[in-house]
This record gives structure tokens, sequence and C-alpha cells, in this order.
């Protein structure tokens, strides 16, 4: 059996690792982007079977990115989680589906949740 690949995107490099953390220690392999700009090639190189992106980062915001990666035929179909403080972050984006945003949480967050939110999409063994 191989193991499910995530990739965090987040530019705050304490919520990246207490995501890797707990996300290895669920069994899941993990590639992280702290920088916006770092996310599509992460992807590419990875090929995650998921994807959680901070919506709020400098430069490209995940919104822009989840964009990005939808124009790519490799990265187009990976169900995305977005993570986000911002609670109207999503408001004015349309139909979450088109763009794979599969499912969302809001910072601060607790870990079960999010674990629960991916199990849902992406089994930690495939």
């Amino acid at each position: 059996m191989a193991v499910s690949r995530i990739l965090i995107v987040d530019d705050d490099p304490y919520i990246v690792g207490m995501l890797s953390e707990a996300l290895t220690d669920e069994g899941y392999e993990v590639t992280t982007a702290t920088q916006s700009l770092r996310a599509f090639d992460r992807a590419k190189e990875s090929q995650p079977d998921l994807i959680l992106m901070d919506i709020m980062m400098p430069y490209l915001d995940g919104l822009d990115q989840i964009k990005l990666l939808s124009l790519d035929e490799d990265l187009k179909d990976i169900p995305i989680i977005v993570i986000t403080a911002k609670t109207n972050a999503l408001e004015g984006v349309g139909d979450l589906r088109v763009m794979r945003i599969v499912d969302y949480l809001f910072k601060p967050f607790e870990i079960v949740d999010l674990l629960d939110k991916i199990q849902a999409h992406v089994p930690a063994h495939r």
C-alpha cells in the first residue's frame, strides 16, 4: 500500500511545522511550502493526493495559487482543503468544487477536526 501524500502551503512556519508533524504521525507523506510562489513547484514535484492551502499569503494568495494549479493538467484534479483566518475568504469565489476546494477550516482549529476532514477526502494509505 502506498502512503498518501499531502502538500501543506502556509506562510507561517509554526503552522507548517505543527501540521507536518501531526500528519506524519498519522502516516501521511508530507511536503511543505512556506512561500506561496513555491507551492506550484512543490505540487509538481510531489504530486500530492491532497493540498492544504492557506488563503492569506504574500505575493500570491491562496485563491490565485489554486487558480494556477487548476490550469495544470497534472494538478487540476487534486482536492484542496482551505485553511484560513479570514472568515469571509471564500465569499464571491463561486462554485468551490470547480476550484477543487472540497472543504475548509478557520484558524484557529483543532487538529482532530483537520484530520477528520483529510480522512474524508484521502485515506492514510491508498
